[in-house]
């Protein structure tokens, strides 16, 4: 009951933020392919809940604004610009690989608002958080930390 509890625990955390699940495998003592795995999982399973949600709540915020008919001003802020100079320079594969490094809520909702091909989204985001936990856990083995 501890390990499927443990399991849990790290699954959960890595689909909300994927080093708190690296966190949590590290500190359970999980062995390298366990570690992978379930922190790719938890990711999974973070990206595909956040990108279906953040599309769905996205939807009714386009309903809402089309029904009050009110012209949409644009604030340019600092933060904006940044966003928009990632955007033309990596495009959504250098989004999809910073995803599991910021958060599965605030990375998907990025790139939600950038880039409208949700099967991308999804499978670039994947890609790179098994990249991500296989480079992680690979530096556990090769420099025990």
């Amino acid at each position: 009951m501890d390990v499927f509890l443990e399991i849990a625990t790290v699954l959960l955390a890595s689909s909300i933020k994927f080093l708190a699940g690296v966190t949590g495998a590290l500190a359970f003592k999980f062995n390298f392919f366990k570690s992978v795995t379930v922190v790719t999982l938890g990711g999974f399973l973070g990206v595909l809940v956040f990108v279906n949600g953040i599309h769905y709540i996205l939807g009714l915020i386009e309903k809402i604004r089309d029904k009050k008919n009110k012209p949409k001003r644009k604030v340019f802020t600092y933060t904006n610009k940044l966003i928009v100079i990632a955007k033309k320079r990596f495009g959504l594969i250098g989004i999809a690989a910073i995803i599991p490094l910021l958060s599965y809520p605030l990375g998907c909702f990025i790139a939600l608002r950038f880039f409208k091909d949700k099967r991308k989204i999804v499978s670039y985001s994947f890609l790179s958080t098994f990249i991500w936990a296989v480079i992680v856990f690979s530096y556990k083995i090769f420099f025990s930390f």
